[in-house]
């Protein structure tokens, strides 16, 4: 049996950082064996401040616990100044994110981005963090504000672009002992799909089916999504229902 601990869009900077510490204070009385963070730790515009804040608050609670890490999209904003109308430079997006790799190397989380598929016992963690897949969201979301605009040509286009390169390279990296063990699946944007607005605004990849695919080839169960702010509890999809300044966790029993 392996039971995570589930946190997801905790968004320091909307969400009070006292805030944050209490729910982490509640969770410290819980019993679980790895934590894991579906991403959106920033609330602000400047998302590796954000990330090194939560990341370093929560190792102070729990210096030892397994920690495993997805980032979401407000985790990418970043910006020289904190104007609406100003637009965020290559250069400081690409350091935001090098900054976020420094922190979770500083901190013992293990990113599933970079690092591949987490194994524990026989458990596997395998996943990525993701993108939109709808081509016209950064149209007319604000992520258009806090990104890069036409990032290696079309910003929308690099990021689902890197996602779905990064996501088929970590299953790529799955042996055949893994398929052997329980896998579970992580990621900031929801592949299984429940409703209507799961489609298009936040499914992640090229295809609605991917979780199907995933659930279908490789055998995954398990889930793990922030991003939507609904609660899912299974089957398949999990989600701690954390809507913003109301920061939630949940604990998964898995086996």
């Amino acid at each position: 049996m392996l039971r995570i601990a589930q946190l997801n869009d905790t968004h320091e900077g909307l969400t009070k950082r006292k805030v944050i510490r209490r729910l982490l204070l509640k969770l410290k009385q819980e019993q679980f064996d790895i934590l894991l963070h579906c991403g959106d730790y920033s609330g602000g515009r400047n998302g590796c401040k954000l990330v090194k804040s939560t990341v370093g608050l929560i190792r102070d609670i729990f210096p030892e616990v397994p920690f495993v890490s997805v980032i979401g999209n407000h985790d990418y904003w970043s910006m020289a100044k904190l104007r609406r109308n100003s637009y965020t430079s290559p250069e400081l997006f690409y350091q935001n994110y090098a900054n976020i790799l420094q922190t979770f190397a500083d901190n013992n989380v293990w990113f599933l981005d970079t690092q591949g598929p987490y194994r524990h016992g026989d458990y596997v963690i395998v996943g990525h963090s993701g993108w939109y897949s709808n081509s016209k969201i950064i149209k007319w979301s604000n992520d258009f504000g806090f990104l890069p605009i036409g990032l290696d040509g079309d910003t929308q286009h690099y990021m689902l672009k890197k996602a779905m390169d990064g996501l088929y390279k970590n299953l790529d990296a799955l042996t055949d002992e893994d398929t052997k063990r329980t896998l579970v699946f992580a990621s900031h944007f929801p592949v299984i799909k429940t409703n209507e607005y799961d489609l298009g605004f936040d499914r992640f990849s090229w295809s609605a089916s991917l979780g199907e695919n995933l659930h279908s080839q490789y055998g995954i169960n398990y889930f793990f999504n922030g991003h939507a702010h609904q609660y899912h509890n299974g089957p398949l999809r999990y989600e701690t229902g954390t809507d913003y300044y109301n920061p939630k966790y949940q604990i998964v029993e898995i086996g």
